[in-house]
């Protein structure tokens, strides 16, 4: 039985009005950062939660590629309050129906630049009806270099924590990278405090088009295996959106 939403998330999710995206997602979109603007992605802000201190914000070099390689660097100052939380997210282009769209999974490139452990998922929500989080976690140790990683956005792979999967994918007003060791609410929300860095690069739309083309999403297996691999190496101007709990 799905996880009810907490009081306050309920309350806020009930007094925002969903705002309907200038660009559905489509298969093979990729957020590269080269043009050094953050492509709609974002932290708080607005009249609910506050912009945190240290919000997402575009690296010029150092990615994925090297130097000349921009990336987006998401900061979390633990603690409690705004920024307290290591997530980044995007109601614009990321927004849309997935299913109509045949966007199967997420991939993008992942770097842990600071000193704590990062379990990385998907949230994706419906609002205020539906909201999934990926079941299974990328798991990236303090230190780390960058990581191609794959979040498959089958059914089974995937977590109600509010309404049904099938509902949220049909009609996505907002999707979110966080840092959630678990796939359920802890406090008011999945993502939990941490002090931590995240780069990220190359976020790209996964799926299958009506020929049998496009581009394979691996399969879960492929995901914990990359959790264990991981674990064993390391032995801007406001503007009306939609807001959710940090």
């Amino acid at each position: 039985m799905p996880a009810p939403l907490r009081p306050g998330a309920l309350a806020l999710a009930l007094a925002v009005t969903p705002i309907a995206a200038a660009h559905a997602a489509v298969i093979g979109q990729t957020d590269t950062f080269q043009d050094l603007t953050l492509s709609g992605w974002f932290a708080g802000g607005g009249a609910f939660v506050a912009t945190p201190a240290v919000p997402p914000a575009v690296t010029a070099s150092g990615g994925p590629a090297g130097a000349g390689d921009a990336f987006m660097l998401v900061t979390a100052t633990g603690g409690s309050g705004p920024g307290s939380r290591l997530v980044a997210q995007n109601d614009t282009q990321w927004a849309g129906n997935y299913l109509a769209a045949g966007i199967t999974g997420i991939a993008l490139d992942l770097r842990n630049f600071g000193t704590s452990d990062l379990a990385i998922r998907l949230e994706l929500l419906r609002i205020p009806d539906d909201r999934i989080i990926t079941s299974v976690a990328a798991l990236l140790p303090a230190g780390g270099g960058w990581t191609n990683v794959s979040f498959s956005l089958a059914s089974p792979d995937l977590t109600a924590l509010l309404g049904a999967a099938g509902d949220a994918l049909g009609g996505l007003s907002l999707l979110r990278i966080v840092h959630a060791p678990t796939a359920a609410f802890t406090g008011p929300s999945v993502a939990v405090p941490v002090i931590a860095q995240l780069g990220v690069d190359n976020v790209t739309a996964l799926g299958t088009t009506g020929g049998g083309g496009g581009i394979a999403v691996p399969e879960p297996s492929g995901l914990l295996l990359l959790a264990t691999g991981l674990l064993a190496l390391g032995a801007a101007a406001p503007r009306r959106r939609l807001r959710t709990s940090t």
